[in-house]
């Protein structure tokens, strides 16, 4: 039997978290599945919670100030010094609901590849069936323009990726290392989809939905037009906005020092002329 590594990190959403590793753990019986879990010093007793199920799982306890990057970084480390023996590793947030057997099925998808030099994005869908995560194409490198690719197009491959779902194997794994830490929140997966890309491997979404999440809504964010120009700077600058140390990393690391000056303030842009 094949064995995944499942790797989250949650903050204070009991629920949501138990109902997502229920939807894993429950529905996937051809992988031997452990679970990699960082509960960053969650005050409504996730982490009891999560010890109270029948699964195996390594829990760490964070900070209180990880948000998603920190933790996904804490427990990829983890997992990349305790736990290399895993046939395949799986990044997931823990607002999906997870379809019965995806798992299974994208491992049984990955077994097709040989040469173990690819990684599979399970994409979402929102409440109303809409895409609302998967693979991430850009339209060009000045632009930044991208779109989100679902599972009616498994063949085409992708720059990136939403870390909603991500299935990939031991030996890319074990070459890509844990996402970079100096990203707070966002930009972390998109980052470390990039990574990936360059050592070689291809980025393909699975060719079916793997579960539910929805959007996150743009109301009472940085990208929020109805907001003054004061509170939306503030807001962007936030760790769960998009910070400018964030962003130029980002952009310097993936599209050169040219797209890092000019695109790195055009958020600045948008929110002076309100767009």
């Amino acid at each position: 039997m094949e064995k995944a590594v499942i790797i989250l990190t949650c903050y204070n959403r009991k629920e949501k978290t138990t109902t997502c590793i229920r939807s894993i753990a429950e529905e996937n019986k051809k992988l031997d599945l452990q679970f990699v879990i960082v509960d960053d010093n969650s005050t409504d007793k996730t982490a009891d919670a999560i010890r109270q199920m029948p699964v195996n799982a390594h829990i760490l306890t964070g900070t209180g100030g990880l948000f998603w990057n920190g933790g996904m970084h804490m427990g990829m480390q983890y997992a990349l010094e305790h736990v290399t023996d895993a046939d395949y590793y799986v990044l997931i947030n823990d607002d999906v609901n997870f379809y019965p057997g995806v798992l299974d099925k994208m491992a049984e998808k990955l077994g097709e590849d040989h040469d173990k030099r690819r990684v599979l994005v399970g994409a979402t869908q929102a409440d109303d069936g809409s895409l609302s995560y998967g693979g991430i194409r850009y339209q060009g490198r000045k632009s930044l323009k991208l779109r989100t690719i679902g599972p009616d197009e498994p063949e085409m491959e992708c720059d990136t990726f939403n870390a909603n779902c991500v299935m990939i194997p031991r030996d890319v794994f074990l070459k890509a290392g844990a996402t970079d830490p100096h990203y707070s929140h966002s930009m972390g997966d998109f980052d470390y989809g990039f990574t990936i890309k360059r050592l070689g491997v291809k980025i393909n979404v699975f060719e079916e939905y793997v579960g539910q999440c929805n959007d996150n809504p743009t109301e009472g964010t940085w990208q929020d037009r109805k907001l003054s120009i004061r509170r939306r700077l503030k807001l962007k600058e936030g760790k769960k906005g998009l910070p400018f140390k964030d962003w130029f990393r980002y952009l310097r690391k993936n599209f050169g020092l040219d797209v890092a000056v000019i695109r790195s303030v055009t958020p600045y842009l948008k929110i002076f002329l309100g767009r």
